[in-house]
């Protein structure tokens, strides 16, 4: 092949040239990089009469192009194009091996070069995405990423940790604090644990409880603000700021209520402490809610909007955010509208606190003298109470001590529609999907699923609650054990994203010790359930079956996830919280290769 040179008008695209797409941002962005760098690459082609047709170049024939349409400055370039010359039968070949065989930076190189081009060639940001086709937000982002701390990049350079989680680090601003999360948390650290590290004690600028005490106020006290560019948040890192203007902003509400006329005022840092102080006074009082028409009308129009958006965990967010601003909407419209006498206010006390969604909660009573224990008990006896009452009450402690002291068939039923029906925390805990129950309201057939159960169980009616009890009264013993089986393992997480599960293993232990029920004999677990876990975890799995972990040490993630799923088929094996507490794991002797175990 030779090189020859063509004016603008000799040229065409060839048929031959495989790369059919091109967008017109692209032809955009490469245009301004010739104008600012000059045409680095030539084009190829072959001759036919007098045109030549580019199989390889036709994206940079085109921006050519809109460069004459729009500038007369480069004539020179656009009448000396180098053409490197081929014939028509290597045409589909070049273009193939051209777009095909790419041998491109890796992204370590990628990031080391612009931050050189920036930082000691001085070629500014703006610069560099017109040079290098890409937009300003992404070199900003590149050279965050170069200026990650030393072991970090090297780290990341070397391929020891993802470009996820460099990310991440590369996300805060301050070189020690990366390191030293980057210290504990090590190599095999997922992109959700450094964050979780990276942001603690901090505040995201838009979270609801700085909202509450204004990011000016921050500012004023000397708190600094970060901005995550691969995140697109913005971090405040001097959390303990934020503490102390929580702690002003309650006192100082809290004033602005006494001064509205109450005797007494309580804030409370979470909404069960707010209902727990609630229950220690006797008269519970409720403003009166007399709203004007008009404000009656937005009221029925936002219960109409709510009811057509629907379950609030079943939404989007975008739903969901739609959801909590008609919910406060109606709310701040209810407040408005409400009133309290004099004398009301100057008997009662105020109990208050402030959730993490941005809702102010506030409770009213009476400061009645307290029930004792005694008249409590009296009046719960006398209460009269239906199936129906018992069924609702089949939950925490109370079911706890239903079932320690007649473990009957009803009883079992009961706590386990209890379970099913979101009584406890438990449910709550593991992200895994759950299967839909179906149940009927009136003419309407719908659809409940567990893992969005309220935790008190709100929005599920008795008569649900009693046919399940019925169906699960019914069942053979067997049965039922294997749907308490269920509901208990799915709500074990192996993952490190899961909660604390102390709830579950209470249980668990409790109906272990009382009956023969062990999870032993329902365990399944999948490879996916074994992706959630990190390399490290998974080398502990190995640990734990007996097998020495050096072995598959230098074996990826992908590796070991087929190597433990195979193992524990073949042991049987079980997690250490599911197995019986007197069984002993014993060493394998026989230990195979990675290749064999896979």
């Amino acid at each position: 092949m030779t090189i020859q040179f063509k004016t603008l008008n000799d040229l065409k695209i060839a048929r031959e040239n495989t790369r059919k797409s091109r967008s017109k941002d692209q032809i955009k962005t490469l245009a301004e990089s010739i104008t600012s760098v000059g045409l680095l690459h030539t084009l190829v082609g072959y001759e036919e009469g007098e045109t030549t047709f580019i199989s390889d170049g036709g994206s940079r024939l085109k921006a050519l192009r809109l460069i004459a349409k729009k500038d007369d400055n480069f004539e020179a370039l656009l009448t000396n194009i180098p053409v490197n010359i081929c014939t028509k039968e290597q045409a589909l070949d070049i273009s193939l091996s051209a777009n095909l065989v790419r041998n491109a930076m890796t992204p370590a190189e990628q990031f080391t070069a612009f931050h050189k081009l920036h930082n000691k060639q001085g070629v500014s940001v703006a610069d560099i995405a017109k040079r290098y086709y890409v937009d300003s937000v992404t070199v900003r982002r590149i050279l965050k990423l170069a200026e990650l701390a030393k072991p970090i990049f090297q780290a990341f350079k070397q391929g020891e940790i993802s470009l996820d989680v460099a990310k991440v680090y590369a996300g805060c601003n301050v070189q020690e604090r990366q390191l030293a999360v980057f210290e504990t948390c090590g190599l095999d650290a997922s992109a959700s644990m450094v964050r979780r590290h990276l942001r603690k004690n901090t505040y995201l600028a838009d979270s609801a409880l700085v909202k509450f005490v204004t990011l000016d106020a921050y500012k004023a006290r000397g708190g600094v603000v970060e901005e995550d560019l691969f995140e697109s948040k913005t971090i405040l890192p001097d959390g303990h700021i934020i503490d102390e203007l929580m702690i002003e902003a309650t006192e100082a509400h809290s004033q602005e209520l006494r001064e509205q006329g109450w005797s007494e005022v309580f804030y409370f840092q979470d909404r069960s402490s707010l209902y727990d102080a609630s229950a220690q006074y006797g008269g519970r009082i409720f403003p009166d809610v007399m709203p004007n028409d008009e404000q009656q009308a937005r009221l029925d129009e936002i219960e109409s909007e709510i009811d057509d958006l629907g379950n609030y965990w079943n939404l989007d967010a975008s739903e969901q955010s739609r959801h909590e601003a008609l919910t406060q909407e109606h709310g701040a419209i209810e407040q408005a509208a409400s009133s309290f006498t004099d004398d009301v206010m100057a008997n009662g006390v105020c109990l208050w606190s402030f959730s993490d969604t941005g809702v102010t909660c506030q409770n009213y009573a009476l400061a009645d003298e307290p029930v004792s224990k005694e008249t409590a008990l009296k009046e719960a006896r006398d209460f009269s109470e239906s199936f129906e009452r018992n069924v609702m009450a089949a939950a925490g402690d109370a079911l706890m001590e239903h079932l320690t002291r007649a473990p009957s068939v009803a009883t079992f039923a009961m706590m386990i529609a209890a379970l099913e029906f979101g009584h406890f925390p438990m449910l709550n805990v593991s992200t895994r999907n759950r299967s839909k129950l179906k149940f009927s309201r009136g003419d309407k057939a719908v659809e409940f699923e567990e893992a969005f159960a309220h935790p008190h169980g709100f929005g599920v009616s008795s008569a649900d609650q009693i046919d399940r009890i019925k169906a699960l009264m019914q069942m053979s013993e067997a049965e039922r054990y294997a749907v308490l089986a269920g509901l208990l393992r799915d709500s074990f997480c192996m993952g490190e994203t899961c909660s604390a599960q102390d709830d579950q293993l209470a249980i668990y232990d409790f109906l272990s010790g009382e009956t023969e029920f062990s999870l032993a004999d329902y365990w399944t677990f999948s490879e996916e359930e074994l992706r959630c876990l990190t390399k490290a975890q998974l080398l502990r799995v190995i640990d734990t079956m007996g097998y020495n972990r050096a072995s598959y040490s230098k074996a990826k993630k992908s590796e070991l996830v087929i190597v433990v799923s195979r193992l524990a088929a073949e042991k049987q094996w079980l997690p250490e919280f599911v197995r019986p507490k007197k069984e002993q794991v014993e060493v394998c002797d026989d230990r195979p290769s990675l290749q064999e175990a896979a």
